[in-house]
């Protein structure tokens, strides 16, 4: 049984490896194929499309299957070079016998050719005595077909060597493994390197069968297993695809295969959502929550990630860019053609790079290299963003000046179901509202920008709120003063009256926001910075609980004077902590603080703040019964507990009255 902590049935997005035969199903006939074309024929090539499964047939489909009595089996090699070597040797020469012989250094190697290496090697023989078939092969052979073009010749070399090593050693057997696009690079050596003993294997996409063992196999064997039909209906799901016709109209319809990357996709994501304890994955999970359309949604987002961030490019120019080129307007895949350094604006390393990471397929028509998605399916899933996708997209539209684009993309991200993310919707209409107030249309702005302001609020981000409800009685003014040039003196005043209504809220938040920032900073330690937020917003409006405030911050640092001048302001009797603030304040000036005094004991309350205030005055009193009981009870206070530069003043005052460290 496989361990149930660490079993992982489906691989995703990478191939398969040779480790990976336990859970590599759906290819046997094709694994007994190659494998007995490659024993038997001097040259094979693998081709099919891109994330067909070729890498992981050759590795944990025919490599499993070939026996190490019978044949010697090389360590596969991929040929991917930048740049000629300037220390002698053949760079591809090179690259090969360093996959073969792993560990080596280039010097020992660069003198041989590969004929010169198979002579240094001694032939292994069969339980018959006969010599084993050298089974050797390069994988992602189109790495070094159609490689840099300053190695051209150093290219050429390399295929000759191959072909001489081929012909010299009779038992040698090479397989390519190539992308079916790149099949026209190899045409005009197979006859050389194959001798008159060659075949080609086109490895195609997984039918329904197939499929279905591919999704059940891994899990033979294990602690898990597919309720009967639940498979079924996974495959099913996949193999039906919405797609728009030449009139632009969607349907859906059956497809008779599958990409093997995009069922490793699924799987995995469905594996991944599973919740603990599931041994059987039943019928009913997978109709109500595997979501094909929002697995492939995903894995486009991620590799759109991955290759923006890779490129230093924002994810959201990648994606418009793959919308706008791959995706015609009638909802139908889109093909773009490659160009010496670019494809449609983008460079050709980045777009190879979508390619190896299966978002792109690539083949040659007409002596030219093009792209388009690999499957229908990715129509959708490129189009169904997260509403934060779009968002973005908006941001990006509006500093291009594409105010339709802009107002479109905001719109598409208040259309999709974001429960609770108030933030996202609240962006979506300020980026409309903004929209609408540069196209002149100001009362749609006003409508879209209250709104903002509301939503912002909702979420608690009151300074942004404050900066809407501005925004929007600045507009409501402009309304206001439109209607009165028409003589519509009703409509104006209520504009106007709006107007003074929105400006008051942008006020009140602001206060707001200024006062959260100014407790934070008091939190943390930094009590002159908060002075300096509080004097500032309270300069402009006679705020109370900004009075209150710098009050307690005053009466800590013993500026008692200037704490009872806001103290005073402020109904004491609601606040505990305001209080205490007052009380040590007298207490500092001397004053009569008993009766505010008598009123914070018998309240009882876990105040950490108020209690350390308490102690401070009792200290100052110099009554040392209570002064180290009050102390010990603010220290261990949670409601709230002292923040971090209070307690340090209560350990400073503890180690001063010789109670050691609390």
């Amino acid at each position: 049984m496989a361990d149930e902590q660490v079993y992982q049935p489906f691989v995703g997005l990478r191939p398969f490896r040779r480790t990976d035969q336990n859970r590599f199903f759906g290819r046997d006939r094709e694994a007994d194929d190659v494998a007995m074309m490659w024993q038997s024929t001097v040259l094979t090539v693998l081709y099919g499309n891109s994330g067909v499964g070729k890498t992981s047939l050759l590795h944990a489909g025919v490599i499993p299957r070939l026996d190490p009595s019978r044949v010697e089996i090389w360590p596969t090699a991929r040929l991917s070079l930048v740049a000629p070597r300037t220390d002698g040797g053949n760079p591809y020469t090179l690259a090969l016998l360093n996959a073969w012989e792993p560990g080596t250094t280039m010097s020992d190697l660069s003198e041989l050719t590969l004929s010169d290496y198979l002579d240094r090697r001694e032939e292994q023989r069969d339980p018959y005595g006969d010599p084993k078939p050298r089974l050797i092969a390069i994988d992602q052979a189109e790495e070094f077909l159609t490689g840099p073009a300053d190695l051209r010749k150093e290219r050429a070399e390399f295929l000759s060597e191959l072909a001489a090593a081929l012909s010299r050693h009779e038992g040698l057997r090479l397989l390519l493994s190539l992308r079916k696009e790149y099949l026209a690079e190899i045409v005009d050596h197979e006859r050389r390197l194959g001798r008159g003993s060659r075949k080609r294997f086109h490895l195609l996409p997984l039918g329904r069968p197939a499929a279905l063992e591919a999704v059940k196999g891994p899990l033979r064997d294990t602690w898990w297993s597919f309720e009967d039909g639940a498979a079924e209906d996974l495959v099913d799901e996949l193999l039906e695809v919405t797609v728009t016709d030449r009139r632009s109209q969607r349907r859906t319809t059956k497809v008779d295969s599958i990409e093997p990357v995009q069922l490793q996709v699924v799987c995995s994501a469905l594996w991944n959502s599973l919740p603990p304890g599931t041994r059987v994955v039943t019928r009913e999970y997978v109709r109500h929550n595997v979501d094909v359309d929002a697995y492939l949604t995903r894995f486009c987002t991620e590799i759109i990630g991955e290759v923006a961030a890779a490129h230093e490019l924002k994810p959201t120019v990648l994606r418009r860019w793959l919308q706008q080129n791959f995706i015609t307007r009638r909802g139908t895949r889109d093909t773009a053609y490659e160009d010496d350094h670019e494809t449609v604006g983008m460079p050709n390393a980045l777009v190879r790079d979508l390619e190896t990471r299966h978002l792109l397929s690539a083949e040659h028509r007409s002596n030219q290299r093009c792209y388009e998605l690999p499957h229908d399916r990715l129509i959708e899933a490129l189009r169904a963003t997260d509403p934060a996708d779009h968002v973005a997209a908006a941001w990006l539209a509006l500093e291009e000046g594409d105010l339709d684009d802009a107002w479109a993309n905001a719109e598409a991200a208040l259309g999709v179901e974001a429960p609770g993310r108030h933030v996202l919707a609240a962006t979506a209409r300020e980026i409309i509202g903004l929209s609408a107030s540069r196209a002149g249309l100001t009362e749609q702005a006003h409508d879209n920008h209250l709104q903002a302001a509301g939503l912002y609020e909702v979420a608690g981000r009151s300074p942004k709120a404050g900066v809407l409800f501005a925004r929007a009685g600045a507009e409501a003014m402009l309304l206001a003063d439109e209607a009165a040039q028409e003589r519509d003196d009703t409509r104006a005043a209520a504009w106007y009256a709006r107007a003074e209504e929105e400006f008051d809220l942008a006020v009140t938040l602001a206060g707001t926001a200024h006062r959260e920032h100014a407790h934070a900073l008091w939190h943390k330690g930094s009590q002159h910075e908060a002075l300096n937020v509080l004097n500032a917003l309270l300069k402009r409006t006679d705020d109370l609980e900004a009075h209150r405030l710098r009050g307690e911050i005053l009466a800590d640092l013993c500026r008692a004077e200037e704490a009872l001048a806001d103290l005073d302001r402020v109904r004491l009797a609601e606040d505990i902590s305001s209080l205490a603030a007052r009380a040590l304040a007298m207490t500092l000036l001397h004053r009569d603080a008993e009766a505010e005094i008598a009123a914070l004991i018998t309240s009882g309350a876990d105040h950490g703040p108020m209690l350390l205030r308490l102690c401070r005055i009792r200290h100052l009193q110099e009554d040392t019964h209570s002064t180290p009981l009050l102390l010990a009870r603010a220290l261990a206070a949670r409601r709230p507990p002292l923040p971090p530069h209070l307690r340090i003043k209560a350990e400073e005052l503890s180690a001063g009255l010789g109670l050691g460290s609390t």
